[in-house]
């Protein structure tokens, strides 16, 4: 599987005194496994981009290649509904499309439309459900009585249920609790493993892209600035501040000690690999 993005421009109210460039000549490529972060400010572009890849959005300018084939080619209209069912996209808080009266309608509401047998959609449902970890005892109770976290998962469940080979999720961490929040980001990197589809995570906390993702994508003004590892893309603090955007806690906390002679790299971004380092430097007892 892969995405291709070729020199993607996008106009809102094109040819009219109100002309806005979202998107300016960006070209990226997602292969399949990969865990990619997508940040910027707020209107640097990003939610416009994630609808080029979900083909809701046709580019004024370039082409977005799935597995090859130009999905705004006109000779491939027909294949845009299969398109958004393997570029799956969740929005910013998905729990407000929750509408069936049940959790197992609402996540067969996808393979039903897809005219799958009623053993496939029962299938596909259970497996869905299974993955963001909400069992049996939940199938028959309405997501309406479901905590915040839980909502969200269910409508997670309705867009894995369409087996899609990528996944895009936009903030789907913002409203959550600290705790709520690390398990949704830990049940989203669970799911990475177990099926192998690419995510794209676009969130504003830099603590939970660096924490999760293997390469970054920055968006700033509507051009794609930096796309690389995290630990690359956070080295350009300054940068990175003058977008408006912060970096992670530890590389503050890493500049920090190296400003007072400790031996610290700056490529630390997880909280484990920082205790290894901290036990490394001072022993397990101060540590």
């Amino acid at each position: 599987m892969s995405i291709e993005v070729r020199h993607v421009s996008y106009l809102y109210e094109a040819g009219t005194p109100f002309e806005l460039a979202a998107l300016s000549d960006v070209s990226f490529t997602v292969n399949g496994g990969e865990f990619i972060g997508l940040i910027g400010h707020t209107g640097s572009g990003k939610s416009t981009l994630i609808q080029t890849l979900n083909a809701l959005l046709e580019p004024s300018e370039g082409e977005v290649l799935y597995n090859g084939k130009n999905i705004f080619d006109p000779e491939q209209k027909s294949r845009r509904r299969e398109i958004r069912q393997k570029v799956g996209l969740v929005f910013q808080y998905p729990e407000n499309q929750l509408f069936e009266m049940t959790v197992y309608k609402d996540v067969a509401f996808g393979p039903h439309n897809m005219k799958l047998s009623e053993e496939e959609i029962n299938e596909r449902v259970e497996w869905a459900l299974d993955l963001v970890g909400l069992d049996k005892q939940y199938y028959e109770k309405s997501p309406f009585d479901l905590s915040g976290g839980q909502k969200r998962r269910v409508a997670l469940a309705g867009v894995l249920a369409m087996r899609p080979e990528v996944l895009i999720l936009d903030e789907p961490a913002a409203g959550l609790d600290p705790q709520g929040r690390d398990e949704l980001f830990e049940r989203i990197a669970a799911l990475r493993d177990r099926t192998g589809m690419a995510v794209i995570l676009v969130s504003h906390s830099m603590d939970d892209v660096a924490q999760y993702v293997d390469r970054i994508l920055v968006m700033d003004h509507g051009k794609l600035r930096y796309d690389d590892t995290p630990a690359e893309v956070f080295r350009h603090r300054t940068e990175l501040e003058e977008m408006g955007l912060a970096v992670p806690e530890l590389s503050v906390l890493s500049a920090m000690l190296r400003e007072r002679g400790f031996d610290i790299p700056d490529d630390i971004l997880r909280i484990e690999d920082m205790e290894e380092k901290l036990v490394e430097l001072f022993g397990k007892g101060e540590a």
